[in-house]
């Protein structure tokens, strides 16, 4: 009798800020900041934090000047957030990476670890088969008629 080996857990980080405010992606960006700074488990970052903070301060200001509606400054806000997003999702992976798997390590980042919960696959039902039962409900309805 074989026993099962299991894998360990990966910790992922939860990093897809699509749909999200722009404040609340500061928010989100400031945290991840806040929580790699000065943490010893997370000593060497693939990005220059101070680079990435004046990029979240960057993004900031854009936010402001962007409410009120011009292209061009709507369109730097973007570009903005596109740039920081990409140091954020650098920096998830470094985390992701760094803690070794540890919850607790992981928890000081300030990131937010994923959820793993997978849905049941729906089954699949092929066309014969749905014009098979059509077929069949179609010929049981005129037999309820007659």
């Amino acid at each position: 009798m074989t026993k099962a080996v299991s894998t360990p857990t990966q910790i992922k980080a939860k990093l897809g800020l699509h749909g999200v405010s722009d404040v609340d992606t500061v928010k989100a960006l400031m945290t991840a900041y806040t929580g790699v700074l000065n943490n010893p488990a997370y000593s060497t970052p693939p990005v220059d934090l101070a680079s990435y903070k004046a990029g979240i301060d960057r993004f900031s200001a854009l936010i402001i000047d962007a409410e009120d509606g011009g292209k061009k400054a709507k369109s730097a806000k973007n570009k903005q957030r596109g740039i920081v997003i990409k140091m954020y999702a650098q920096l998830g992976h470094y985390v992701e990476a760094a803690c070794n798997d540890d919850l607790a390590t992981f928890d000081t980042s300030g990131f937010t670890a994923a959820v793993k919960t997978k849905t049941a696959p729906k089954l699949d039902r092929s066309r014969a088969q749905q014009r098979r039962r059509r077929c069949e409900a179609r010929k049981s309805d005129r037999r309820q008629d007659l």
